[in-house]
């Protein structure tokens, strides 16, 4: 019996585990928009757990400034501040172009011919989906590594995940209503990547600040996106 309430617990806290994970990636993906409910009493009855105690598993994400705790019985995703935005932003423009610039002249390229596999026929509706995203920021990872103390890169890619909610909620609206408009997005994309193929540190640092202006352009559209829907 004892060895059964193991097993029990053992199997609880990684269907636990896993619906946290999933939730997080909902909410960065923007599958879960701001001022969104999430029902725990489904999950706590099939954990045999209270609502209460389920939410206590979900600090993690309260931390990351993901949810808010509305009540015994669900969770609120909360919305994303303009102003912090604005600072992501500000901060992307500051470091990214020069990160590029110095990645661009010593860094191995040979990962972005598996990133063209994934870009094959790129019209950016790839990037809402997570195995596509995930390729394209590890390929960028690798490639800004030589160049970027940890503390660096650590900050690079905390800078991503502030801003991707927003953006992929904004890239979701475009691909509905304005799909033209994708095109503009997708040929900047592909200018960072010829650019840093090229070995051309001005091209490649003139080319992410394109793209970053653009993404926080999208980003902008997001969060005026979600605040609509939420309303």
């Amino acid at each position: 019996m004892p060895d059964r309430a193991r097993l029990y617990s053992m199997e609880s806290s990684r269907a636990l585990k896993t619906f946290v994970e999933q939730t997080r990636a909902d909410i960065l993906a923007g599958r879960r928009l701001p001022g969104e409910h999430i029902d725990l009493r489904p999950l706590a009855d099939e954990l045999n757990l209270s609502p209460a105690q389920l939410g206590r598993v979900f600090r993690t994400l309260e931390q990351d400034g993901l949810v808010s705790l509305g009540g015994m019985n669900h969770l609120v995703v909360t919305e994303v501040n303009p102003r912090q935005l604005d600072r992501v932003f500000t901060l992307r423009r500051a470091l990214q172009p020069d990160a590029f610039a110095r990645a661009a002249t010593v860094s191995p390229v040979e990962g972005f011919t598996g990133l063209e596999a994934v870009m094959k026929g790129f019209t950016v509706v790839e990037w809402l989906d997570d195995h596509a995203h995930g390729v394209e920021r590890q390929v960028f990872t690798d490639f800004l590594a030589p160049v970027l103390t940890p503390i660096e890169m650590s900050l690079m890619i905390e800078l991503e995940v502030a801003s991707e909610r927003s953006q992929r909620i904004g890239y979701h609206w475009m691909l509905q209503h304005h799909p033209a408009d994708m095109q503009t997005l997708a040929n900047s994309y592909r200018q960072v990547v010829d650019a840093c193929r090229m070995r051309s540190a001005k091209a490649a640092a003139d080319a992410q600040l394109s793209y970053v202006r653009l993404a926080e352009d999208i980003s902008h559209l997001g969060l005026r996106t979600a605040e609509v829907i939420s309303i």
